[in-house]
């Protein structure tokens, strides 16, 4: 009976070292916000690949959305999926978490905040997405219409009549 409690103190300590261990999960916004006091450490990053994978020779970029802004991510091609799916117009890209080097102004890269990952995991796979046309659009298309009509009709009459 005593083992047991003596069992469960022992692991949930043993967790909080796990955990404490880990690196935090930032934000877009922290990241951009932190550049200075982040520069040259190891974060982790999590969102959605967008726009296109661009290959440059040993390597890839990435822009990675978490929602709000976009960072832009340098990985060695051997850590890059083959069937990585990237966000567009209708199509939700997979989602990946980064760890790797943030640069507030890399210097290899034009000055610009970019991450050197050096681990990606893909935590969620994409999608096709559908959009509803909303109603309220239709609505507003046929007002917009109908009064072009009366204003061509208008106009054209009055032309008639000046004739």
């Amino acid at each position: 009976m005593k083992k047991i409690p003596l069992v469960l103190i022992l692991s949930l300590l043993c967790s909080n070292v796990v955990k404490a261990g880990t690196l935090p999960t930032y934000t877009s916004i922290e990241l951009i916000e932190q550049a200075k006091s982040l520069n040259q450490t190891e974060v982790i990053y999590q969102g959605e690949v967008i726009g296109d994978i661009l290959i440059r020779g040993e390597h890839a970029w990435l822009s990675v959305s978490d929602g709000v802004n976009a960072i832009a991510v340098y990985i060695p091609i051997q850590l890059l999926p083959q069937d990585l799916a990237v966000g567009r117009y209708l199509y939700k890209g997979d989602t990946i978490s980064v760890k790797g080097i943030l640069h507030r102004a890399c210097q290899n890269h034009g000055g610009d905040l970019d991450l050197h990952v050096s681990y990606l995991e893909r935590t969620s796979l994409g999608y096709p997405q559908e959009r509803e046309f909303p109603e309220y659009i239709w609505i507003i298309g046929g007002v917009f219409s109908g009064i072009a009509l009366i204003g061509a009709n208008y106009l054209k009459k009055r032309h008639e009549v000046s004739e």
